[in-house]
């Protein structure tokens, strides 16, 4: 496998706030923060997230998110614009203990299902002229072939993005709209025969993410408006609300049980998973995955 240039470990935190909420913490920021370039492109300071989430038949990085396991990883495929010479995104989300880890490849759009089918990356599939964009690529597919991932939700949100100018690796976003759909296609916007899934509502997906340690002001935001870290893993959280069922070929018994790593909380909100089953058939392409 190759080697990867070195990943900076980051913290995120996350909460759901209401709407209310989302309104005092942006007057907040804004004497700390400023909007990043998508948010400043954007007339309501907020801009689409479309994403296909991968994953083997039987769910295996949902699993592993699940149980709560202290190392796991989600692979995605991202696009900030459809356009069709548009670059997407060949993304690697990592935990490790509490610190997360993230690598991704700026890919052009015509090489990706190529690529997604087996086809190692080259040189002239990337957007970015960069040996370490080259071995991302390369890890991404690996790591596909390795569970035999296949495209398995569609995730969309509208994002409102801040970041510090003093340090860029602070950055807080707040996330609305989010809407999931099964897929068997490797699909990166909304299909149009199925109604999406909000597993949130209207909650607004708060999250904080920086190295290191926390911003000092950070710490007042959350202590004035009482803020309450949770999880909201939005690929997850689509396939609870929608049924597990819809996303899955598998039957019977998940490929391993809640372990001693799931807090009590956890294992009473997963443990009725543990039972489902029920069958579907799960397309999937051969030799090449278009993309949608």
């Amino acid at each position: 496998m190759p080697l990867l240039p070195q990943l900076t470990p980051r913290l995120e935190f996350k909460y759901r706030i209401t709407e209310a909420v989302a309104v005092s913490v942006r007057r907040f920021v804004e004497g700390f923060l400023e909007l990043d370039s998508y948010s400043q492109k954007a007339a309501s300071a907020s801009y689409a997230v479309n994403s296909c989430y991968l994953d083997s038949s039987d769910l295996h990085t949902f699993w592993n998110t699940v149980q709560d396991s202290r190392n796991r990883y989600k692979l995605r495929v991202r696009a900030y614009d459809n356009a069709a010479d548009a670059p997407v995104f060949l993304e690697i989300k990592r935990r490790i203990g509490q610190h997360i880890l993230k690598s991704r490849a700026k890919v052009w759009r015509s090489s990706v299902g190529e690529i997604l089918a087996g086809r190692l990356p080259e040189p002239r599939d990337m957007a970015l002229d960069s040996h370490s964009e080259l071995l991302s690529a390369e890890q991404f597919i690996q790591l596909v072939s390795k569970i035999r991932a296949v495209p398995t939700a569609f995730v969309r949100y509208q994002r409102e993005a801040w970041t510090s100018p003093d340090s860029p690796a602070d950055r807080l976003t707040m996330d609305r709209e989010v809407e999931v759909w099964p897929t068997a296609e490797l699909r990166l916007r909304p299909d149009p025969r199925l109604q999406p899934t909000r597993p949130f509502g209207e909650t607004v997906i708060l999250e904080m993410k920086f190295n290191g340690r926390k911003p000092f002001w950070f710490n007042d935001m959350e202590r004035v408006l009482r803020l309450e870290r949770t999880s909201a893993a939005k690929y997850c959280e689509g396939i609870l609300k929608r049924g597990i069922e819809g996303f899955t070929s598998e039957w019977g018994f998940p490929p391993f049980a809640l372990t001693a790593e799931a807090s009590p909380a956890r294992r009473a909100r997963f443990s009725p998973l543990l039972g489902w089953g029920q069958a579907r058939e799960l397309t999937e392409s051969r030799g090449r995955f278009p993309l949608r």
